[in-house]
Order: C-alpha cells, then sequence, then structure tokens
C-alpha cells in the first residue's frame, strides 16, 4: 500500500511538470496539437486527400509476398487498432465527458483528425526503417527510426539518446496501457467492487491466464485475432449506438448542440477552457495513440513494397476511434444524462447509460469492454516484448513482469492506473514527436517521390 501511495506521489509530480500552463495553455496540448498540425500540412493533408488510396490499400490492391513473419497490410492495421479501440474508446471518454463536460468530445474528434496525419508518419518510419533478423523476425518501432533516421542525418548521439529513453519509457507505459484495460475489465465483471475482493482477484487471475495463452503463440496468433474480433467489436458496439441514438432524435440533435455550444464556452474562463481542451486532448491521445509510436512497431511486419502505404493506411485507425467509437460512447453518455454521475466508476457509468434504454445494451458494454480490453491488451503484449527484446532482456523475465503487472493492476484502485498510465503515454509521445520533427523533411520528400512515381505500382 505505501509503495502504490508513492508511485501516487511521482506520478502527480510529473504530471504537474508537463501540464504546466504557458499563456493558458498546457505545453502538453501546445505540443502535440502542434506536432500534429505541423505534418497535416507537411504531408498537404494527406488525412483528407489519401483516403481513396487508403481504401485500395485496404481491399488488398496492392498486397505483396508474404513471408512466414509478415502479416498483410490488414492484419498490420487491425493489430493496432486492437490496441487503440481498447476500453479507453469507452471509459477514457467516460472519464473526458465527466470531467471536461461534453465540449470535450469536439476536441477529442479535432485532435483526432490532425492525428491522422501524425499516425501516417510514424507508421511510416516504422515500416521503412524495419530491420529483419537473423532468426527471421521483424523487429521495428521508434526505438529503430530514432536511432537510425537521426544517424543518416548525423544526429548519432541524439538518435542514441531519443531511442534508449523511448524504449524505457515504453516498457513503463505499456505496463500502463495493459494494466488499464485489465483495471476495467475486471471492474465490469466484478460489477464496481472496491478492493480486494475474491471475485475481482479471480477475474483477474482469469484473464491473465487467458491473455497469456494468446500473447505467448506470438505476432501470428495475435494477429489473426485481432483480423477478426476488430471488426466484431466495432459492429457490435456501434451497432448497439446507432439503434440507442436514432430511435431518440431529437435528444440526440440536443447532445450534438451540447457538445458544440460547450466546446467554445469562455462563461467560466480561459483557465477552464483549457482545462477542458486539456482533458480531451489527453483522452484522444489514449484512444488514438497518434504520435505515442507504440503503432509502428506493430505496423513494421507489414508485406507492403513501398512503407509509404502502410502509413497512409493507418490514418482511418484515429479516424475510426475518435470519428466513431468515442463519439459514439459520448452521444449516449450525454443524451442519458449519464455523464453528470461522476462518482461512479467510468466502465459502471458506461454500463449504466446503456442500460437505461434496455437491459440487453448494458451486456453490450460489458461484452464490449470484455472484446476491447483483451485485444488491447494483446497488441500491447506484443510492443512490449518487441521493445524488451531490443533492451536485450529474457522473454522469461518480460512475461513475468507484464503478466504479474496485467494481474496487480486488475484489482488496484482505478484513479492509480490512469494517472501513471497518462503520464507515461504523454512522456512516450514527447520523445518520439521530438525526433519526428527532424525527421519530418525526409518523411515530406519520401511521400512526395512515392505519389509522384509509386502510388500506382501494382505490388
Amino acid at each position: 500500500m505505501r509503495m502504490l501511495q508513492q508511485l501516487n506521489s511521482i506520478t502527480q509530480f510529473i504530471e504537474s511538470l508537463l501540464f504546466f500552463n504557458i499563456f493558458g495553455v498546457p505545453f502538453v496540448i501546445l505540443w502535440l496539437g502542434a506536432v500534429s498540425v505541423f505534418f497535416t500540412i507537411r504531408l498537404k493533408f494527406i488525412n483528407i486527400f489519401g483516403v481513396k488510396h487508403a481504401f485500395d490499400i485496404l481491399r488488398g490492391k496492392f498486397n505483396g509476398k508474404q513471408s512466414k513473419d509478415e502479416i498483410t497490410p490488414f492484419k498490420a492495421l487491425m493489430s493496432s487498432m486492437a490496441a487503440t479501440i481498447g476500453t479507453g474508446s469507452i471509459v477514457g471518454v467516460a472519464v473526458a465527458v465527466s470531467k471536461g463536460g461534453p465540449g470535450a468530445v469536439f476536441w477529442m474528434m479535432m485532435f483526432g483528425f490532425f492525428g491522422m496525419a501524425l499516425k501516417c508518419a510514424e507508421v511510416f518510419l516504422g515500416h521503412r526503417y524495419r530491420k529483419v533478423n537473423a532468426d527471421g523476425t521483424i523487429t521495428g518501432g521508434p526505438f529503430i527510426y530514432l536511432r537510425d533516421g537521426l544517424a543518416e542525418m548525423g544526429y548519432v548521439r541524439l538518435g542514441k539518446v531519443l531511442a534508449f529513453t523511448f524504449l524505457i519509457l515504453c516498457l513503463l507505459g505499456l505496463f500502463g496501457m495493459s494494466g488499464f484495460q485489465a483495471n476495467q475489465v475486471v471492474t465490469l465483471l466484478s460489477d464496481g467492487q472496491e478492493g480486494f475482493t475474491p471475485l475481482k482477484i479471480f477475474y483477474s487471475l482469469a484473464l491473465t491466464v487467458f491473455c497469456a495463452y494468446i500473447i505467448i503463440g506470438g505476432v501470428q496468433r495475435v494477429s489473426s485475432f485481432a483480423s477478426i474480433f476488430v471488426p466484431l467489436k466495432i459492429g457490435l458496439y456501434v451497432g448497439a449506438v446507432l439503434l440507442i441514438i436514432l430511435s431518440h432524435p431529437i435528444q440526440l440533435v440536443a447532445g450534438i448542440k451540447l457538445i458544440l455550444h460547450e466546446a467554445f464556452n469562455f462563461s467560466s474562463g480561459m483557465t477552464a477552457f483549457f482545462a477542458m481542451v486539456a482533458i480531451g486532448a489527453r483522452r484522444a491521445l489514449m484512444a488514438c495513440e497518434a504520435g505515442l509510436g507504440t503503432s509502428p512497431i506493430v505496423n513494421a511486419s507489414s508485406n507492403v513494397k513501398y512503407s509509404q502505404r502502410q502509413g497512409i493506411l493507418n490514418i482511418f485507425d484515429p479516424f475510426v476511434t475518435t470519428w466513431f467509437v468515442c463519439v459514439a460512447t459520448s452521444l449516449v453518455l450525454i443524451i442519458s444524462g449519464f455523464y453528470t454521475q461522476t462518482s461512479l466508476n467510468p466502465a459502471i457509468m458506461v454500463r449504466n447509460a446503456f442500460a437505461s434504454y434496455h437491459e440487453i445494451f448494458g451486456y453490450v458494454v460489458i461484452a464490449s469492454v470484455i472484446i476491447f480490453g483483451v485485444a488491447t491488451v494483446f497488441s500491447v503484449s506484443y510492443y512490449f516484448m518487441q521493445a524488451g527484446k531490443a533492451l536485450k532482456i529474457p522473454n522469461s523475465i518480460l512475461y513475468l513482469f507484464f503478466f504479474t503487472f496485467l494481474f496487480v493492476a486488475g484489482i488496484v484502485q482505478f484513479d492509480l492506473v490512469i494517472a501513471f498510465t497518462d503520464v507515461l503515454l504523454v512522456l512516450m509521445a514527447i520523445i518520439n514527436t521530438i525526433g519526428l520533427y527532424f525527421l519530418s523533411g525526409k518523411i515530406a520528400r519520401e511521400f512526395k517521390d512515392y505519389f509522384a512515381n509509386h502510388k500506382n505500382d501494382k505490388e
């Protein structure tokens, strides 16, 4: 217990440093907002004009030959989205709306839109600088492109420092991401029980054992699971939302008007306004992971010939996550009025909001959180193992720490898990985006060359 209190104190201290205000705007919001807009402009609004080409890639028009340790572009995208469309798209939205108000939803969407170009850039680099190991396995991610990409520019020392720092933060941050998922799955299954109850311990242990079975099977088993369950979970959840909101058109219109009104509500002062924007941005980062550096790790395994294609394909990730799944959750919370019940655990808040329309919708939330959470843990575990391998940590040690933390996170207090996760994810994003700024010229040139010479290559 004392260790948890110390961890909470450290988390709060780091958070105060990251979210200090510059002219009333939190530093992190300025930084991540600026880099997202910067890449949107640098890649010539690829988040709009690249959509048609992304659909062509998605339907397999350019699929190449696949080696044993490669996966199709679609499977790579689904594995990435298995992590991004997790309980953060449900529980995280409840946190945003309950703490920041309905207006926070609009800012989640804005960060998601500009995050599409940022996700495109980092996934491109992850595939462009990937390494094929002696055993045939593939490794990619910021810890490679920060090192090798910056070395090409003459910044050898900076590249090594950023890559190593990212690896350490990545290991810790992925603990938090997996723990966040486990915590909310166990919370729903145990009906919001507090403390270390036998029921919570049982569910947390069962979740850990099941995840271990899938995860130890490697990227092929994880990607196969994701390619089936990611479309299923999106369809199930968004389908339930559509049934609710379309059957209540008056409340739906009122909810949309409330979001737009509150998004630009300055009546409580600029401090309150920027606090709302900050909450929306934090939850958008948690939801779509744009700039975080995690998605490039699994997308490096795609069998596309041109790395630009995997980047372009991934513009769908932030869009689907923030504009569909997150908005779907927020609309039900807002039109039901349950977002005002801030004393409830976020997962229970969402379940109760859905169940208020029909009991079966409450079970849809439970099923969705379980599927979302478990699928995210699978993908996060792959990221974790890749980062650990880069640090030359034995797999047995990595598995021991990962599954132990997964079990413990399932039964500890939610506020501690989400605060710990947020801080580490923000630190990861800062380190990754520093490197992306340096590499932006190379990224822009290679995309320009691709659209000029290779866009229609049939391979």
